[in-house]
This record gives structure tokens, C-alpha cells and sequence, in this order.
């Protein structure tokens, strides 16, 4: 089981994460472990937000809800719990699946071209090994919990091999890096971010990057995804991104770069807006006027809209 980089938050976390809702383009526990070691993220003292002024009675009552938890189940039946939880769902999907079955079935919008039976085929054992892999991670981070608060016995090589990690559960201990900001430090000592942190976008990164694309499930606009069918949504999105990122660069160095001129500090040239473009039509919900627009006919308004002051220059061809 390849378990993801550590520390990261589980995904169904409801509590604050710092700097969370301005990134995407990535899972919920990738972008958790790069803001919980990003220098950069103002971060609390504690890995964990708790309360530090708690009393006795408190930790005591905690203690004892523990306590009688341990006591009620043991780590066998937990682990036996969570064994037929999985089995229940693996065995939702049964082969093969019937012509009228009209329930929901896992990534078929991604496959094109086959049939509805074909595409169970396809889809639904990938979806049973990603669960089984689910499975047996939380079933590692449930044993490595039990092992750490002392509810169950390390008794192989692997048991010992699991409990070697930088951060250990409870996550309350400071970290590292991070020793500086609890003692005294005077302003003069505190290091100065002088490179500003990069915003990540898919949109922003090189066409090589591995990471340009949507996370499938992303409900936002596809810049010319509309050309793009037949594929799933990752190559979809990507190649997508990438011609986004060609034309862009393309019209930012041709259309939209100013022109270019011997002096030094070339005055400032106030450029009148121009409203009927020559080369370019209105958009259809335009409201105002256009000379000439109710004598044409036959043609879109974008095509009619173009270059629509010829009319004042005597120009009457349609």
C-alpha cells in the first residue's frame, strides 16, 4: 500500500485549513501536505488547533470516554467491522450487468463509443481495486493509531516499520522549523520573504508540467473542451489547458503586445476606444446602436456587426 506523504489531513476533515480555498487542481490530502510545510502559510504554533485552556476535569472526562471505548471494542473487531463494511460495497456491482439497469455506474461518462454492459466491464473492477486499496490504508492508519495509543501489540517487523514516521499521533507537538516563533524573537531576527510564493494554477503552468489539468468532478468552464471527446478528463482537460496556454501566449505576443518604439520614454498617447471594430463583430446580447444593422440580413449579427461604420463612409455592400 502506497500511503500518501505525510503530514496531510484526512479528506472528510470539516475543521480550518489555512489557505485551502484558494488552491486546487489537486486531492484534498495533496494540497493539505503542501500548506501544512509551505513556509510561506501563516500557520498556527500547534499542527492541531486545540483548546490550552482546558481543565483537569476535562482531560479526565476524556480520559475516561477513551477508556471505556478501548474497553467496549477491541482491535480485532474493529478490524472485522471494517472488513464487512468493504465486502458490502464490493458486492453491490454483480457481472454481468443487465440491459435495463438504469442505477449508477462508476466513470461511465468518461467512456465513449461501447456499450452501457462494456462499460461495467471496464469501469467497476477499476472502481472495486481503488476501494480495496482504500481499505487497506485505513486499515493501516487504524492499526498505527491503535498501536501508538497503546491499544494494540507490535509484534512483527512491519508493525515496527509502520510507527516510523517524523510526525506522530497525536499531532500537538511543534514542529521542527517552526521552534523560532514560541520563544522571544525580535523583529530584526525574523527572516524576510522576499520571493513571493508562485500562484499554482493550471492555467498558469508550463505545458510540460504533469500537473496542468482538472481533478475530475471539476464542475468550472474547460477553456476548449468543447473539441475535446472520445478522452477521459484528465488527458481531456490537459490537452485543453495546453492549447489554452499556446493561444494565449500566442495573441499576448502578437495582438496584445504594445508596439514598439526608438525612444527611450515614449509619451503617453491617449488611444480612442473603438466601439464597431473592423476586423471583429458584437456579441448578440448588444444593446446599443449599430449604424445600418436593420437594412442587412442573411447573416449572424456578428457577421452584420463588422466593421458596421462602413455605412458612414458610403460603403452599402452587404
Amino acid at each position: 500500500v502506497i500511503a500518501p506523504k505525510q503530514p496531510y489531513y484526512l479528506k472528510g476533515y470539516t475543521g480550518h485549513c489555512p489557505e485551502m480555498k484558494t488552491r486546487f487542481g489537486s486531492s484534498y490530502s495533496a494540497l493539505s501536505h503542501k500548506i501544512l510545510l509551505d513556509p510561506q502559510v501563516r500557520h498556527s504554533h500547534k499542527l492541531v488547533l486545540s483548546d490550552t485552556e482546558v481543565g483537569d476535569y476535562m482531560l479526565n472526562a476524556r480520559k475516561e470516554t477513551c477508556s471505556k471505548v478501548q474497553e467496549q471494542t477491541s482491535p480485532q473487531e474493529r478490524d472485522e467491522e471494517l472488513d464487512r463494511d468493504d465486502m458490502d460495497y464490493h458486492d453491490k456491482y454483480k457481472f454481468p450487468i443487465s440491459t435495463g439497469y438504469t442505477g449508477h455506474l462508476p466513470k461511465t461518462d468518461d467512456v465513449l463509443g461501447t456499450t452501457r454492459t462494456k462499460k461495467a466491464e471496464e469501469t467497476v473492477p477499476c472502481l472495486k481495486e481503488r476501494l480495496k486499496r482504500q481499505h487497506r490504508t485505513r486499515k493501516e492508519i487504524t492499526k498505527i493509531n491503535d498501536m501508538r495509543y497503546g491499544k494494540r501489540e507490535v509484534k512483527t517487523i512491519a508493525d515496527k516499520q509502520l510507527l516510523k514516521n517524523e510526525f506522530t499521533l497525536p499531532l500537538i507537538e511543534v514542529r521542527p522549523e517552526y521552534t523560532s516563533i514560541i520563544r522571544n524573537v525580535f523583529r530584526d531576527e525574523q527572516p524576510k520573504c522576499t520571493a513571493e510564493r508562485e500562484a499554482k494554477l493550471p492555467y498558469s503552468l508550463d505545458g510540460l508540467d504533469e500537473e496542468k489539468y482538472f481533478i475530475p468532478g471539476y464542475a468550472g468552464h474547460v477553456p476548449f473542451g468543447y473539441s475535446k471527446f472520445g478522452e477521459t478528463f484528465h488527458n481531456a482537460s490537459n490537452s485543453a489547458l495546453k492549447d489554452f496556454t499556446f493561444k494565449f501566449n500566442k495573441l499576448k505576443s502578437t495582438e496584445w503586445a504594445p508596439a514598439g518604439t526608438l525612444r527611450e520614454h515614449p509619451a503617453l498617447v491617449s488611444i480612442p476606444h473603438h466601439i464597431y471594430s473592423e476586423k471583429h463583430g458584437l456579441i448578440p446580447s448588444y444593446g446599443g446602436f449599430v449604424p445600418g444593422v436593420q437594412f442587412r440580413y442573411g447573416k449572424t449579427y456578428g457577421e452584420v456587426t463588422r466593421d458596421a461604420k462602413k455605412w458612414q463612409r458610403g460603403d452599402l455592400s452587404n
